[in-house]
Protein backbone atom coordinates (compact mmCIF):
# COMPACT_ATOMS: atom_id res chain seq x y z
CA UNK A 1 0.00 0.00 0.00
CA UNK A 2 1.37 3.40 -0.89
CA UNK A 3 2.02 6.08 1.68
CA UNK A 4 -0.69 8.34 0.26
CA UNK A 5 -3.30 5.59 0.58
CA UNK A 6 -2.39 5.20 4.24
CA UNK A 7 -2.93 8.91 4.83
CA UNK A 8 -6.23 8.77 2.97
CA UNK A 9 -7.45 5.87 5.11
CA UNK A 10 -6.32 7.65 8.26
CA UNK A 11 -8.22 10.80 7.29
CA UNK A 12 -11.33 8.73 6.46
CA UNK A 13 -11.10 7.00 9.84
CA UNK A 14 -10.81 10.31 11.67
CA UNK A 15 -13.73 11.72 9.67
CA UNK A 16 -15.91 8.67 10.41
CA UNK A 17 -15.11 8.86 14.11
CA UNK A 18 -15.91 12.60 14.24
CA UNK A 19 -19.24 12.13 12.46
CA UNK A 20 -20.03 9.22 14.77
CA UNK A 21 -19.40 11.34 17.87
CA UNK A 22 -21.60 14.10 16.46
CA UNK A 23 -24.56 11.82 15.71
CA UNK A 24 -24.48 9.30 18.56
CA UNK A 25 -26.23 11.76 20.90
CA UNK A 26 -29.29 11.67 18.63
CA UNK A 27 -29.48 7.88 18.21
CA UNK A 28 -33.26 7.54 18.27
CA UNK A 29 -34.10 10.50 16.03
CA UNK A 30 -31.92 9.62 13.05
CA UNK A 31 -33.56 7.69 10.22
CA UNK A 32 -31.34 4.69 9.60
CA UNK A 33 -33.22 2.55 7.07
CA UNK A 34 -34.44 3.40 3.58
CA UNK A 35 -38.04 2.89 4.74
CA UNK A 36 -37.64 5.39 7.58
CA UNK A 37 -36.06 7.91 5.19
CA UNK A 38 -38.97 7.35 2.77
CA UNK A 39 -41.57 7.93 5.46
CA UNK A 40 -40.20 11.30 6.60
CA UNK A 41 -39.25 12.76 3.20
CA UNK A 42 -40.85 13.46 -0.14
CA UNK A 43 -38.36 11.27 -2.08
CA UNK A 44 -38.95 8.11 -4.05
CA UNK A 45 -37.67 4.78 -2.73
CA UNK A 46 -34.68 4.66 -5.13
CA UNK A 47 -33.45 8.02 -3.82
CA UNK A 48 -33.94 6.81 -0.25
CA UNK A 49 -31.80 3.73 -0.92
CA UNK A 50 -29.06 5.89 -2.45
CA UNK A 51 -29.21 8.24 0.53
CA UNK A 52 -28.97 5.26 2.87
CA UNK A 53 -25.84 4.03 1.04
CA UNK A 54 -24.26 7.47 1.47
CA UNK A 55 -25.11 7.27 5.19
CA UNK A 56 -23.43 3.88 5.47
CA UNK A 57 -20.28 5.13 3.73
CA UNK A 58 -20.04 8.35 5.74
CA UNK A 59 -21.09 6.97 9.11
CA UNK A 60 -20.62 3.19 9.33
CA UNK A 61 -20.04 3.20 13.11
CA UNK A 62 -23.48 4.69 13.68
CA UNK A 63 -25.07 1.94 11.60
CA UNK A 64 -23.22 -0.73 13.60
CA UNK A 65 -24.32 0.81 16.92
CA UNK A 66 -27.92 1.13 15.70
CA UNK A 67 -27.89 -2.52 14.56
CA UNK A 68 -26.51 -3.68 17.92
CA UNK A 69 -29.14 -1.61 19.73
CA UNK A 70 -31.82 -3.26 17.61
CA UNK A 71 -30.43 -6.75 18.27
CA UNK A 72 -30.35 -6.23 22.04
CA UNK A 73 -33.86 -4.75 22.13
CA UNK A 74 -35.65 -7.09 19.74
CA UNK A 75 -38.84 -8.51 21.15
CA UNK A 76 -39.13 -5.93 23.94
CA UNK A 77 -42.25 -3.86 24.24
CA UNK A 78 -41.70 -0.14 23.84
CA UNK A 79 -42.86 2.29 26.52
Amino acid sequence: MSENMGYLLLMYGIFVFAVFLATIKDLHNVACTPKQIYEINNLNMFACVLLFLVLVVLNPLFCVVRFLYWIFHIGREED
